[in-house]
């Protein structure tokens, strides 16, 4: 996956939702996550004009968030 970092980051917001079990803290989650995919439209957007075709075929391979197994 091209961006584990921020993978791990929602994982970690979402365990302290869960434990906490507090609506705040369900709607901060929710707002990193809107921001965090914000965030990595962004750096693609900049990667794409930085690397062209290369991060094109980069992108083509490997899967945003999600891994392939």
């Amino acid at each position: 996956m091209r961006n584990p970092r921020y993978v791990a980051v929602v994982l970690f917001g979402l365990s302290m939702a869960l434990l906490t079990n507090y609506l705040a803290v369900y709607l901060a989650f929710v707002a990193l996550v809107v921001g965090l995919y914000g965030i990595t439209l962004l750096e693609e957007k900049e990667l794409r004009a930085r690397f062209g075709k290369a991060y094109e075929d980069y992108c083509a391979r490997v899967p945003r968030f999600i891994p392939k197994f």
